[in-house]
């Protein structure tokens, strides 16, 4: 998914092969937007709007473009805004409870995140995360445990990860990825669910696409060959 022409949301998907680009008439966004997907298979799609608040849309039939809900603007329990965001934000969903978690720069650079067990819950700022230099991304593994990725700001590639991702306090001290870098943009992290890997891209001061994996230790980074990334 990705921003389109007029600043509307557009949608691509892969059921045998590629079908669209799709045109979801969603936005106006104001950033790149986030996908996360449950076990149920409900996707939900979180951008930053123009006014640099979270919102949001969601559906359990994805590839269905009617199926789409109406853009929502993402406030807490109590009715605060989530905003001002000073990033794109990134999504994770956790597997064991199905709660998403929304990561993104606070305007003064520590991580921010917000997530809904329910009802959405009022950001909480990760201790000692600032400052940021890109926006982050964020992957849950099978067990729920949440790592969150970032550029800092020797170009180097930075994490932060927790077991019990709702509680700012439980998240791991900032930690430099060793050998990792220099970062020529934000990184993109998953998790291999098969082995519990996890895999961390970015485009290399190249404009190649790099890759760091952890299976066990941390192994790269490789340069995966493709010098055309703009």
């Amino acid at each position: 998914k990705g921003t389109g022409s007029a600043s509307k949301l557009w949608m691509a998907y892969w059921a045998g092969g590629w079908h669209g680009p799709i045109d979801l008439g969603k936005g106006p966004l104001g950033s790149t937007p986030a996908a996360a997907g449950d076990t149920a298979g409900t996707v939900r799609v979180f951008w930053e709007t123009p006014g640099r608040n979270l919102e949001e849309v969601s559906s359990s039939d994805p590839s269905s473009p009617s199926s789409w809900s109406s853009p929502q603007e993402v406030r807490s329990a109590g009715g605060g805004s989530m905003g001002p965001l000073g990033s794109s934000p990134s999504a994770a969903v956790n597997p064991a409870t199905g709660e998403p978690y929304v990561f993104w720069k606070g305007t003064g650079g520590p991580l921010y995140f917000t997530y809904d067990d329910g009802s959405w819950h009022s950001p909480q700022s990760v201790p000692a995360t600032s400052p940021l230099a890109s926006p982050p991304s964020a992957a849950a593994d099978q067990s729920g445990h949440v790592y969150v990725f970032w550029t800092n700001l020797g170009a180097g590639l930075e994490e932060v990860s927790s077991s019990t991702p709702s509680s700012a306090s439980s998240y791991t001290k900032p930690a430099s990825i060793p050998r990792m870098g220099p970062l020529g943009s934000a990184p993109s992290a998953g998790v291999n669910f098969v082995t519990g890997g996890l895999h961390v891209f970015w485009r290399g001061t190249n404009d190649g696409l790099w890759e760091g994996a952890y299976e066990g230790s941390w192994q790269g980074p490789s340069d995966l060959g493709d010098a055309s990334l703009g």
